[in-house]
């Protein structure tokens, strides 16, 4: 599903959605990479870095995008990343072409999580979970 926290019917985001639709228009655009980078696109990465404390932020065109720069960029040979057996097939593609070694756990099995984390990598220098 779309709607993991369910917030498609909150109050508060169908007003948000009205009102943008109202400055921006509808219409089957999305990503910068579909319909071009516009103001909407601009006020988000503006709203967010000033939300998170940074000078800048950067919208991905995709979640799949954004897992496979983030992960591969970030994980090393001697990582390890450990991950749900039934997590999204984009983050474990990512994981599978970084040089990181990847190890999954059974889903939402806590204990069988914290046996893979007890048992070292060989060079092991970081862990992404």
């Amino acid at each position: 599903s779309n709607d993991y926290l369910g917030l498609s019917q909150h109050p508060q985001i169908i007003r948000a959605w009205q009102q943008a639709a109202t400055r921006f228009g509808v219409g089957s655009g999305g990503s910068g990479h579909i319909s071009g980078y516009s103001v909407a696109h601009q006020a988000l990465e503006e709203e967010l870095a000033q939300w998170l404390g940074y000078p800048r932020a950067l919208l991905f065109i995709s979640g799949f995008a954004a897992n496979q720069a983030v992960i591969t960029a970030l994980m090393k040979k001697n990582d390890r990343i450990v991950a749900d057996r039934l997590s999204h097939a984009s983050l474990l593609e990512a994981a599978n072409l970084s040089p990181a070694q990847l190890r999954r756990f059974i889903h939402n099995d806590t204990q069988h999580l914290s046996r893979l984390l007890q048992s070292p990598c060989v060079g092991q220098q970081r862990s992404l979970i």
